[in-house]
């Protein structure tokens, strides 16, 4: 069981609260044809999901202010990769209520990253724990892009638009920084962005599995479909593509925002 370190005040809470926003999303996490168990997973609100029986789950949505979405990708090789993402995105659930600015997502992630530390040097498995992640969290106005390693966020416009900085290293797979994968004490610096929230946002956040085999033309012709479409052309794209990995990604399309209790 994971710590939870850190708070914040309940008045603080309830006025991010009093903030409604609605809209529709999309989510597919499912196992690769080479792989034993899925090392992929994903929060969407409170739900951390690792398997949804290799079918798209598509819900409409009215959630309070703060919520995160976010997928995490178990470091490929390393021992227990299934384990960190769940308890990565576990984590996060745990915590959701606790995300209201930008500080708080990074004490949330920086206190993450030493528990993988810790975990790593207590069970002295023979690699270290770890895995890379991407989400953001929404608070009032503001939409807080995160990630460590090569998972990503897109913004869906007219085009695509990257949101998130890649911690690859060259044109391989190898990542300069990820949740966890060290059992040294090393820097750790999770990519933090904060963009305005506008009134209607759409997001796409993904894995390699997915990134790696479906480019940004491909992706842009999903800028017009509602978020159940987007999960079944790109999940369909990157198959076709020849990919052999985890496939993990949540669409979501927030449509409006309104005050609790308004008319």
């Amino acid at each position: 069981m994971l710590r939870i370190p850190f708070g914040c005040s309940a008045r603080e809470k309830s006025e991010i609260a009093s903030v409604q926003v609605h809209g529709s999303y999309a989510y597919f996490t499912h196992r690769g044809s080479r792989k034993k168990r899925n090392e992929d997973a994903l929060l969407v609100f409170d739900r951390a999901v690792q398997e949804c029986e290799g079918a798209i789950v598509s819900k409409t949505f009215a959630a309070d202010l703060p919520f995160t979405l976010m997928v995490a990708d178990g470091l490929g090789g390393h021992d227990f990769g299934a384990r960190a993402s769940r308890l990565a995105v576990e984590y996060m659930a745990a915590v959701r209520r606790n995300l209201i600015d930008e500080v708080a997502v990074a004490a949330a992630l920086g206190s993450l990253n030493s528990q993988f530390l810790e975990i790593s040097l207590k069970e002295a498995h023979s690699k270290p724990m770890g895995c890379t992640i991407a989400g953001v969290s929404i608070f009032h106005k503001c939409l807080l892009v995160f990630n460590a390693g090569d998972s990503a966020v897109y913004q869906l416009h007219d085009e695509v638009v990257t949101l998130t900085v890649s911690d690859r290293v060259g044109h391989g797979r190898l990542v300069r920084q990820c949740l966890g994968g060290t059992d040294v004490a090393t820097p750790f610096a999770p990519h933090l962005r904060s963009i305005e929230l506008e009134a209607r946002t759409k997001l796409i956040l993904c894995t390699d599995g997915i990134l790696d085999f479906v480019s940004t033309t491909q992706m842009a012709t999903t800028c017009r479909m509602p978020s159940s479409e987007i999960a079944g052309f790109l999940v369909g794209a990157a198959r076709q593509a020849g990919s052999q990995d985890d496939l993990t990604l949540i669409a979501v399309e927030m449509i409006g925002r309104n005050k609790v209790g308004s008319i």
